[in-house]
């Protein structure tokens, strides 16, 4: 399996980047990962429900989104056409489940791109008028993860999670006054 270098540079000041890498890896909604993350569960959130607003906001992941055992997922990058380079314009999720602190594929997902950024292994690509997170995750030279995420994805999904409803707190409706 080719190994991907990561060289390129990448800026705190990009206000889109600092979210992305504050929710994704500071605040992770992964349990037990981060002092300073909300957990799905704490947030309230309906891991069934989470998914299908993911899809419905990205619809890529209905087709290119797996979820391998560690062994397979060099295998399932080849057949994917990301293996030697990122040279492409969809985007696609390849990751294995994380046993030790996911309880499913979703929130291994946000596993795998919160090891890929805290890790360093991530780079930012432009690609006609979009901006691509490309993301691996390895553990001891082992690929666990590859993924090439549009910004606009990764940040629908910070959305998506922080619109679920938290508990104890009533539903209010937004009221603006027309003047």
């Amino acid at each position: 399996m080719v190994k991907w270098a990561f060289k390129n540079d990448y800026s705190f000041e990009d206000k889109n980047f600092a979210r992305i890498f504050k929710f994704y890896v500071i605040e992770t909604p992964v349990s037990g990962v981060s002092v300073r993350g909300k957990s799905f569960k704490e947030r309230g959130v309906n891991m069934i429900s989470l998914c299908a607003a993911m899809k419905r906001e990205t619809p890529f992941l209905k087709e290119y989104w797996f979820e391998k055992a560690a062994k397979d997922v060099p295998k399932c990058c080849e057949e994917s056409g990301i293996h030697k380079n990122a040279s492409m314009n969809r985007e696609i999720a390849i990751h294995t489940l994380n046993n030790q602190h996911c309880s499913g594929k979703t929130d291994s997902l946000f596993y795998a791109i919160r090891c890929a950024f805290a890790h360093g292994s991530f780079a930012i690509h432009h690609y006609r008028s979009e901006k691509y997170y490309i993301l691996e995750n390895r553990d001891r030279e082992k690929l666990k993860a590859r993924m090439m995420l549009r910004e606009e994805s990764l940040l629908k999904w910070i959305d998506v999670v922080e619109a679920c409803p938290q508990p104890g707190k009533k539903k209010t409706k937004n009221r603006i006054s027309k003047k």
